[in-house]
């Protein structure tokens, strides 16, 4: 599946119908829920329920020496702990989480393993050859997609957990229809972007789908990541379809809600319960403007839905109800350039082929499992 038709039929904006057909989409906007601290090592993150017990938790690729390392938190009344680690180095800060295999628990991918709770345990199962997963698809019939990039393409995916050794992965075909599906991540190059998104949005390489009111209208997530008096920034904006009837490709688009600025660079987003509250929240993992500090902001669809009812910042960009500037990562140099997590690839280890980790002789870590309740 070519890039180009991944980007116009799932993601990007489609020409606009005429004022006597087109539905009017509702206003939305996003609130701040809370702000935690995080490892400062932290570079991608996933959510998924990976222990199969009803709780949402964050899958965190940190970096390491030489290469990141996989560990699962979940939120404990106020805070994430940790709660297992991956005995593997990975070599490239790609991850994604959903419930690629099926019935039982979500399960994480990196580019060179996956990994699912068998009961007891996580346990890790390798590929035969590194893989490139660029995002995931939560569709609605609860059965996700991973969002493989192959070569120049992008291919959808899901896991065989019963499959030989070296063959879990297959092909599915798609995207279908972006109604088809309640949330999607993708990350690619600012230029792959720029086919979905203004510049200004496309820069940190970050792309959502989200239907978040359940009303079968996506919107489409991006970060704006800019520098205001040398000091850099980020905010939330949600997109709809765009306004002119030419090519999607150059559709305008068309901006529902802009979030506050905050200080600081945004380097990953993924979507899910991670509180347990019961609704999706959007999460988005930053950092501090020249510091190595990380924290993750979890907004959650409300708020007054009247634009001209809202508080409005000096841009004239809405400010979620009760978000107040306490709320942002403080910067601790007068600037910094805002891009998006990791930095720079890792270092790369010389990979060894090896055949995938079997029930029988899986690797299980000695980290604490998490708790049946």
């Amino acid at each position: 599946m070519a890039l180009a038709f991944w980007m116009l039929v799932l993601w990007a904006p489609t020409p606009a119908q005429s004022p006597s057909t087109q539905a009017p989409h509702p206003a939305v906007q996003l609130r701040l829920q809370t702000k935690a601290s995080f490892p400062n090592a932290a570079a991608r993150i996933a959510v998924g329920d990976f222990a199969g017990d009803g709780k949402e938790r964050l899958g965190v690729l940190e970096e390491a020496t030489g290469g990141y390392s996989l560990a699962v938190y979940r939120w404990e009344k106020s805070s994430f702990v940790q709660e297992w680690r991956s005995t593997q180095l990975i070599p490239d800060a790609l991850l994604a989480g959903g419930r690629f295999a099926g019935k039982g628990p979500a399960v994480l991918v990196t580019s060179i393993e996956w990994v699912r709770w068998n009961g007891t345990s996580y346990e890790e199962h390798r590929f035969l050859q590194p893989v490139q997963p660029v995002g995931a698809i939560a569709g609605r019939d609860g059965q996700d997609l991973i969002v493989m990039r192959t070569g120049s393409d992008f291919a959808l995916m899901r896991i065989r957990p019963d499959a030989p050794a070296g063959d879990a992965l297959q092909k599915v075909e798609g995207p279908g229809s972006a109604s088809s599906y309640r949330f999607g991540i993708l990350h690619s190059s600012p230029e792959a972007l720029s086919a979905a998104l203004p510049p200004d949005l496309a820069l940190t390489g970050l792309l959502g789908l989200w239907d978040v009111q359940g009303d079968g209208q996506p919107l489409r997530i991006a970060i704006r990541s800019a520098a205001s008096d040398g000091k850099p920034v980020w905010n939330v904006v949600l997109l709809a379809e765009g306004e002119s009837t030419s090519e999607p490709s150059h559709t305008p688009a068309g901006e529902v809600w802009r979030g506050q600025d905050i200080a600081g660079s945004a380097g990953d987003m993924a979507i899910g319960d991670v509180l347990g509250g019961g609704n999706l929240d959007l999460i988005v993992l930053a950092m501090a403007p020249g510091s190595s500090q990380r924290s993750l902001f979890v907004f959650t669809p409300g708020g007054k839905p009247a634009a001209s009812r809202a508080r409005l910042n000096g841009n004239g960009a809405q400010y979620p109800p009760g978000f107040s500037g306490s709320h942002s990562l403080k910067a601790n140099s007068a600037s910094a350039r805002p891009q998006s997590l990791p930095k720079k690839p890792a270092a790369r280890t010389p990979g060894q082929p090896r055949a995938s980790v079997s029930v029988a002789n899986t690797v299980k870590s000695g980290y604490a499992t998490p708790e049946r309740k």
